[in-house]
């Protein structure tokens, strides 16, 4: 009867404690949840998984058919339908309304270089999950930045399901704030519209002189900035783009970062001793995003009779020419800006700057080191088969300052060996040779025809779901077998990743 509790009753689940149960009505697609729970019966997770469960639901209050679903993991892998539940209907308040998803709320409204507050809720609750900003209209790989729900881009110790984080705002445009599950691609909600206008009762501005002589000591006057601590101003050549910055500071004086922002400084700079026309420029936040330009600045050149010291060197990076699959590249990097989030990533050599397959620091970690670094060693695990390069961003942004020559990786191809055949439930062996040998390299089980999101249980190469603290290119890895009969492979992704460097023959569950 409607409104009544009754039991539904698991069997043979795949044990992960993530695993939850719903019900629906029968029509529904496996987002319309009326109420869900793990399958302990709350929503908090038991600390360790069940494979049998009975739990209680309350039956809705409108009459019609309904069916419980099995989800694996805090996904939406779908391992198990009840037969269909016929509700009388009751004569009460109508039912409750669905759970809300996760959703994102976000300013309509905000000027280019103001502070972004965004509101999270109904995440899932994974230490990785993250949300970025990107344009309106662009694809999911298009962000302008991204962080985890801790407002940083090191994962908090315990899963977030809601937070509050902040971005600037970008140039004039519209933009929207998007939600993705556990570092990956799967994207689970998208915000409201943003609509970034470029100008408004008190603009950013920068006052300089308009001209000055070479060498001299100059002051430029910011006012009405955004007043994030990590504002940042930089004197250009006028035609110049924004990765040409002669000099920079924070509005402080300095290149360390104030405590708190600053909406209005006066900053020293020195003039180029070189003839020609200037520019001081004001960006927000540590980012690549503008918000003001000076007018121009002639500078008459120097009256020393000397003549002006050589351009000092550009960044440079030097990688190896070759290296095979799963070996492991040493990398150098010089003449950075030395700002402390300077970053550098492994590329296809064709590919875009959004389209690295993993990244670092000048420190070699994806945390910054406490001081800005302009010459560092670091090391890659070569990929599968192809040509790369390595590319180096300037202050967590999109800036790239150098990219180092090619490398041509030769195929030494990871491999994953599997039984052809296993019993629904039973214990096998997925042997993986020549990996690429990163500590958070991971392999899934997955249905042989569902796609990269689609595991039914993960792990990296040590058998957990906890990184080892140094890689490993061969392992011999346990997996549980599905109870469902079908076809299933098994996969192997590099680095916390979407990128999937090898795949397994079938498996058959009869």
């Amino acid at each position: 009867a409607g409104g009544a509790t009754f039991s539904a009753t698991v069997a043979n689940g795949p044990g992960n404690a993530k695993d939850w149960i719903g019900i629906f009505t029968s029509s529904g697609n496996d987002s319309s949840a009326i109420h869900w729970m793990y399958l302990n019966g709350s929503r908090t997770a038991p600390s360790t998984g069940m494979t049998q469960a009975t739990v209680q639901f309350t039956a809705p209050t409108a009459a019609g058919t309904y069916n419980v679903r099995l989800f694996a993991d805090n996904s939406s892998t779908k391992i198990a339908t009840s037969a269909d539940i016929t509700v009388s209907g009751s004569s009460s308040s109508p039912p409750p309304p669905p759970p809300s998803g996760p959703t994102i709320t976000a300013p309509s409204t905000a000027t280019s270089g103001s502070t972004l507050s965004v509101s999270i809720a109904n995440g899932p609750g994974n230490t990785t999950d993250w949300v970025g900003l990107f344009p309106s209209g662009g694809s999911d790989t298009s962000y302008i930045t991204w962080m985890y729900l801790n407002g940083s881009r090191t994962p908090p110790s315990s899963g977030m399901t809601s937070a509050t984080v902040s971005f600037p705002a970008p140039a004039a445009g519209t933009y929207n704030v998007r939600l993705f599950e556990n570092n990956g691609s799967t994207k689970i909600a998208t915000s409201n519209t943003i609509t970034v206008s470029s100008t408004s009762t008190q603009s950013p501005s920068i006052t300089v002189p308009s001209s000055v002589a070479g060498g001299a000591t100059f002051s430029a006057t910011v006012a009405n900035g955004p007043g994030n601590a990590k504002d940042w101003i930089g004197i250009f050549p006028s035609s110049g783009n924004d990765s040409s910055y002669i000099h920079w500071m924070y509005l402080n004086g300095s290149r360390t970062a104030p405590s708190t922002g600053m909406t209005q400084a006066t900053v020293q700079f020195t003039a180029p001793t070189s003839g020609g026309p200037y520019n001081v420029r004001l960006f927000a936040d540590n980012g690549s995003t503008k918000i003001a330009t000076s007018a121009d600045i002639t500078v008459s050149g120097s009256s020393s009779s000397s003549p002006p010291p050589p351009p000092s060197s550009g960044p440079t990076i030097t990688a190896p020419s070759s290296a095979t699959t799963g070996s492991t590249m040493s990398v150098s990097i010089a003449n950075g800006p030395g700002n402390t989030t300077d970053w550098v990533g492994l590329f296809p050599s064709g590919g875009s700057d959004t389209s690295y397959i993993t990244w670092m620091y000048l420190n070699g970690s994806r945390t910054p080191p406490s001081s800005g670094m302009t010459s560092a060693t670091v090391s890659f695990s070569a990929p599968a088969a192809g040509t790369y390069n390595v590319r180096m961003f300037a202050n967590n942004g999109s800036t790239k300052i150098a990219t180092s020559n090619t490398i041509t990786v030769s195929s030494v191809s990871p491999s994953i060996t599997v039984p052809s055949s296993v019993a629904g439930g039973a214990t096998f062996t997925a042997t993986i040779a020549n990996g690429p040998g990163y500590a958070t390299d991971w392999v899934g089980i997955f249905p042989s025809d569902g796609n990269d999101n689609s595991y039914i249980h993960w792990m990296y190469l040590n058998g957990t779901r906890t990184a080892p603290a140094t890689g490993t290119s061969n392992a011999s890895v346990q997996f549980t077998a599905p109870t469902k009969p079908g076809t299933y492979n098994v996969r192997l992704f590099a680095n916390n990743g979407p990128e999937k460097v090898a795949t397994s023959t079938t498996i058959t569950v009869p």
